[in-house]
């Protein structure tokens, strides 16, 4: 008989507040992490295939959702615009990352002990 691969889990975590409506997960948390490396929230939405606009979109109902800025923006000019993490976004990203993380290595475990 044919040994198959381990069995992994799969899913992923959304957040949601009011209306039970998501406004955080994965794609959100991409979108930071990339605006953290180029600095631009632009750019972070290139890299992902996603319109300039929708990424504001997200961001904007992230932060009205979660009571804060997640970014500090400086609009364009000849140098551009520039874009960071606020102290709090970071923190909550982190948070993010770490919880996804520790649903996952959960799930491993319960995958590798019923199957």
């Amino acid at each position: 008989m044919e040994e198959k691969g381990r069995l992994k889990p799969g899913f992923k975590i959304r957040l949601t507040l009011t209306a039970n409506e998501k406004f955080f997960g994965p794609g959100i948390a991409m979108l930071l992490h990339l605006v953290d490396e180029y600095g631009s929230i632009r750019s972070a939405a290139m890299a992902m295939d996603m319109s300039y606009s929708k990424a504001w979109k997200i961001l904007r109902r992230a932060d009205k959702e979660l009571g804060f800025p997640l970014l500090e923006s400086r609009n364009g000019g000849n140098g551009g615009g520039k874009s960071a993490l606020t102290a709090e976004g970071r923190a909550f990203l982190e948070k993010f990352d770490t919880v996804e993380k520790k649903l996952y290595e959960a799930a491993q475990g319960l995958i590798d002990e019923y199957f």
